[in-house]
């Protein structure tokens, strides 16, 4: 599974997905955005050359670190991180965000809630 940056975000295949919030729609990224002195940060989920689902976060710099928050606490956001297909591993797309953020975005940290990971999923994977 690999994670794919898009400049522009097909806003209604997101809203779409089963799995939409509040909290991943443009009008909401666009004061995030503003509020925090944040970048918005949108990937596809690619699993097997096959599109599978979108990431949401906002890349943000604190003490010279860039850090990839989805939400970062302090934004009054509740749930982004993923919209997926029913059939995708939320684990191995998570996987997939974190090559991707320290990769290509040179990220020191991620911060991510779903609200379909479980602490046991987290859990296993090391944090």
């Amino acid at each position: 599974m690999e994670m794919i940056r898009v400049d522009t975000p097909p806003w209604d295949e997101i809203a779409a997905s089963s799995d939409y919030t509040l909290f991943q729609s443009k009008p909401w990224i666009d004061f995030i955005a503003e509020a925090q002195n944040a970048e918005p940060v949108f990937t596809t989920v690619v699993d097997q050359n096959e599109q599978v689902g979108w990431f949401t976060g906002l890349l943000v710099r604190k003490f010279g670190l860039k850090i990839l928050g989805s939400p970062f606490p302090g934004w009054t956001t509740s749930y982004m991180g993923f919209n997926l297909r029913p059939h995708v591993s939320r684990i191995a797309a998570l996987s997939a965000l974190f090559k991707f953020s320290k990769a290509q975005l040179g990220c020191a940290q991620v911060e991510v809630l779903d609200r379909y990971l479980t602490v046991e999923e987290v859990t296993a994977m090391g944090y």
